[in-house]
C-alpha cells in the first residue's frame, strides 16, 4: 500500500534558502535576529521561538520571548556558549517553521520550510524522550537537566519542577515532524525531511522499570 504524499519538487515549494553571512564583531543575538527576519513573517510566528544548536564544545539551547532572546551558554562557564566559529548545527523553530543551518566543508548554509497555511503538507508527527532525569531551577525561566549516575548536563529554557524522580522521571518533550513526498515513477512514499515543532514537558510521565512496565 502507498501513503499519502506529493512529489519532492512540491516540497521544495515551502523550503526558502537563507542568506548566512556572520559579520565580524557582531553579537550572536543580532546575527540571530537576522535569520528570524529573513524566514518567520513579520506579523506572526516569531514569538516564542526555541533554539537548539550543536557546537563543538556541546549542545545550546536557547529561547526568543518578548523581550529577546535568552541562552543557555549565558548561565555561566559550564554551559558551553553559542558562537559562530564553532556551529556545526543550528535549528530555531515553533509550531509555524524551522531554521536550519548547517557546516560543511564550503562553510555555513540555511533553509527555512512552513507549513502551507492553505495546503496540508502530509507529513507524521513523533515525539522524542529526552535525557534528564532530575532538573533544577538555573534561572531565567532554564532548568539545569542531568541524566542519572552519568551526570549528563543541559540547560533547557522551561521551567520545570525541581526533582525530577517519580511523576518528572525524564520530562522533556521534543516533537518532531517528518515530511513524505511520493515518487512520480513508482508512487512508493517515503520521509523526505524532518523538522523540529516544538519543545515541551511531560507532566506525568512515570519512570520506566526494568521489565518493561511503569512504577
Amino acid at each position: 500500500m502507498t501513503l499519502p504524499g506529493i512529489t519532492f519538487s512540491e516540497l521544495k515549494n515551502n523550503v526558502k534558502p537563507i542568506e548566512v553571512q556572520p559579520v565580524e564583531g557582531e553579537p550572536i543575538e543580532s546575527r540571530l535576529d537576522q535569520l528570524v527576519q529573513q524566514a518567520f513573517p513579520p506579523d506572526k510566528g516569531r514569538i516564542k521561538l526555541w533554539l537548539l544548536a550543536q557546537t563543538y564544545a556541546g549542545i545550546v539551547w536557547g529561547r526568543m520571548d518578548e523581550d529577546g532572546w535568552h541562552l543557555s551558554g549565558d548561565l555561566g562557564d559550564e554551559y558551553p556558549p553559542l558562537e559562530i566559529d564553532s556551529l556545526l548545527e543550528l535549528r530555531i523553530f515553533n509550531p509555524t517553521g524551522e531554521i536550519l543551518v548547517w557546516r560543511d566543508g564550503a562553510g555555513l548554509h540555511g533553509r527555512f520550510i512552513a507549513d502551507d497555511e492553505e495546503v496540508s503538507l502530509p507529513h507524521r508527527d513523533e515525539t522524542q524522550i529526552l535525557w534528564g532525569t532530575r532538573g533544577e531551577s538555573d534561572g531565567n525561566q532554564f532548568t539545569r537537566m542531568t541524566d542519572g549516575d552519568q551526570k549528563l548536563l543541559h540547560a533547557v529554557p522551561l521551567a520545570i519542577p525541581s526533582g525530577a524522580e517519580g511523576p518528572w522521571w525524564r520530562p522533556l518533550r521534543l516533537q518532531v515532524r517528518h515530511y513524505i513526498t511520493r515518487d512520480e515513477e513508482t508512487g512508493l512514499a517515503r520521509i523526505t525531511l524532518s523538522r523540529l515543532v516544538n519543545l515541551e514537558v511531560e507532566h506525568f510521565n512515570r519512570r520506566e522499570v526494568g521489565n518493561g512496565s511503569q512504577a
